[in-house]
């Protein structure tokens, strides 16, 4: 009996010290999100010794880079954001997904104007670009307020 309490204890430290590679969070991101799972260079990597780490992930194609967010812990994986970028001869276009579009907009190579399609709110949030209490008032009303689309988008009050 004592011999079978070892084995089981040995067995649950190793199952507790496993990680998910590179490959397995792949394979897990892309049944998330529509990613080819090849060619993809770590660019950031924290949690070195932890059990949750957090990668960036870049994928350079020629018309076209994906940029992927994540954490892992142990087993478990957690995508922040796939972002892709792609252009044409007069604009640079910027998407972000988690499980639903988070923003979409094209920005002009010339005087860098962005026109939103979706997500502006969001875009302005993720970028440190609300004032705290603008903050405040979008996570607050983020359902309502991530709907709204284009670049007709009420001021979010100031006070």
């Amino acid at each position: 009996m004592r011999a079978l309490s070892v084995v089981f204890l040995i067995f649950a430290t190793l199952a507790c010290n496993s990680f998910l590679s590179i490959d397995e969070s792949l394979e897990k991101i892309a049944q998330m999100t529509p990613i080819d799972q090849n060619n993809w260079e770590i660019v950031e990597k924290t949690g070195q010794g932890s059990s949750t780490k957090s990668y960036v992930l870049m994928q350079f194609k020629p018309d076209t880079t994906h940029i992927l967010h994540f954490m892992t812990e142990n087993t478990e994986l957690q995508l922040f954001y796939h972002d892709i970028r792609f252009e044409d001869k007069e604009y640079e276009y910027y998407l972000s997904i988690k499980s639903d579009t988070l923003y979409f907009y094209k920005e002009n190579k010339v005087d860098s104007t962005r026109i939103f399609m979706v997500g502006e709110y969001e875009y302005l949030s993720r970028n440190a670009k609300l004032t705290p209490k603008q903050r405040v008032y979008y996570r607050h009303h983020r359902d309502s307020l991530k709907s709204i689309r284009g670049n007709n988008l009420p001021e979010l009050p100031v006070n």
